[in-house]
């Protein structure tokens, strides 16, 4: 993971500098390229400050020029993902240095106190995270020149920015099935929806989990076991699933596709304990590309998402809304990359016949 001294030398400036600039020290005075610079080395190493988002500062006015920004989640669960919503902060400070716009992080639900009052005052606002209906109607009526971060669901009031992890599931199946995979499994996680205290109210189904019963069934090909959804995509709660299901002997797929990085962890761990080879045994396939998947044994196959661009893009949404209301809701979907390592086998196709 990125340090801040690992920032300033990417940037050619102190560590100080970084820091000062990257907390938005009112006091310390800094050319824009020098900002700009900082703000770019940020994004570019994912770098993710040790401490939450400030809140609004005390001199810091919120007027119809200020771009507000609500996250969901405490530092406990976002430290789950914080490489990603690292970069999306990082994102959306970059864009708004270029634009010399104003950005202010307002709140997380989780506070003990949000102040609602600033989201009125805003002049655009986003969401970091998926919010249930309730959530999102109370907002829209607080602002209605909304932009949510990380929401794939169609048919939104509010604009949406969300990475295309339906269409790689997609492309990891054609992967696997070009390279003579047939029996693919599927492990991922429930989606949950945020409420105004910041928990988890309801559950969607994740995108790649759709992609995957309607490409196998495209495909005519038999589920070889029923798709394991998780009810969080912690690591340790995947370990506690997949202990009693996989064990010496047992039937595996020939691959696994897993929704994220950390529930891969807890594959790799189980197959492990149990002495199952890695890809000979199974294959497996993964979303996220955190920097410890290339230091396991196989590397891990993954999709690289881009999350310093969604905070990039939603920022522009957001300056869009400041010239007033768009005609219709915008919907971004960011592309992300496939990063192909050891945890996919040589060609199954040999073993079909």
């Amino acid at each position: 993971m990125a340090t801040i001294r690992d920032v300033a030398h990417a940037a050619a400036v102190s560590p100080a500098t970084v820091s000062r600039i990257l907390n938005e020290d009112p006091t310390f005075k800094v050319v824009a390229a020098t900002r700009q610079s900082v703000l770019a080395a940020a994004a570019k190493l994912n770098y993710t400050p040790p401490t939450k988002a400030p809140l609004i500062k005390r001199r810091q006015r919120i007027t119809k020029a200020t771009i507000g920004v609500i996250t969901l989640t405490d530092d406990e669960q976002s430290a789950l993902d914080a490489p990603y919503w690292g970069a999306i902060r990082n994102g959306l400070q970059h864009s708004a240095a270029v634009k010399h716009l104003q950005l202010a992080f307002l709140f997380s639900l989780r506070d003990a106190h949000p102040n609602w009052q600033l989201v009125k005052q805003c002049g655009a606002v986003i969401v970091v995270g998926a919010i249930d209906d309730e959530l999102r109607t109370y907002l829209w009526q607080q602002n209605p020149h909304l932009v949510v971060i990380d929401d794939h669901r169609p048919g939104q009031r509010y604009d949406t920015v969300y990475n295309d992890f339906a269409q790689q599931t997609h492309h990891l199946l054609d992967y696997l099935y070009a390279r003579g995979y047939r029996e693919i499994g599927f492990i991922g996680a429930s989606m949950p929806l945020f409420n105004r205290q910041g928990m988890a109210s309801e559950f969607i189904d994740d995108g790649r989990y759709t992609a995957y019963l309607e490409w196998m069934a495209r495909h005519n090909l038999a589920l070889p076991m029923a798709p394991l959804i998780l009810p969080d995509g912690a690591t340790q709660t995947a370990i506690e699933a997949l202990n009693p299901l996989i064990t010496q002997g047992a039937k595996l797929p020939q691959a696994m596709i897993v929704a994220s990085d950390q529930i891969a962890l807890g594959l790799y761990h189980v197959c492990q304990a149990q002495n199952i080879t890695l890809p000979t045994q199974m294959a497996i396939v993964s979303f996220g590309d955190l920097e410890v998947t290339r230091f396991l044994m196989p590397p891990l196959t993954t999709i690289q998402p881009n999350p310093a661009m969604m905070g990039q893009v939603a920022l522009n949404l957001a300056a869009a809304h400041l010239q007033g209301a768009p005609e219709a809701p915008v919907r971004v979907r960011v592309a992300s990359t496939l990063v192909e390592r050891d945890s996919v086998g040589l060609d199954k196709r040999d073993d079909l016949g």
